[in-house]
């Protein structure tokens, strides 16, 4: 799973969580403050390669690789995405990309 910004200012990255029925990320786990424009996070089911997908339109990955246990993986599942506990958004499990517009 690869979060990029695709906005032209900073993304503030903290108060974002990504949920589903049997995970969760919160954007603080990344270790970045502010998700520069073009810029993208990643979390991956252990033992896969950490590589982006060609079409992914993020210039750099950044901050903490977060690697789950296979049992614990989500990426496959529909997600709920959330700011500052807020939800601003679903992505569905079937897409392989999730757009989802917001102001922080």
């Amino acid at each position: 799973m690869i979060l990029v910004n695709q906005s032209t200012t900073p993304f503030p990255l903290e108060l974002l969580r990504v949920d589903s029925n049997k995970g969760a990320i919160d954007g603080a786990d990344w270790g970045v403050t502010n998700l520069e424009s073009r810029m993208c996070v990643g979390a991956w089911r252990e033992g896969a390669v950490h590589k982006l997908p060609n079409d992914s339109n993020c210039s750099q990955l950044v901050g903490i690789k977060i690697d789950f246990k296979k049992k614990n993986w989500f990426g496959t599942l529909s997600l709920d995405v959330s700011y500052d506990r807020q939800k601003v958004g679903t992505c569905d499990r079937n897409q392989t990309q999730c757009l989802i517009t917001f102001r922080p």
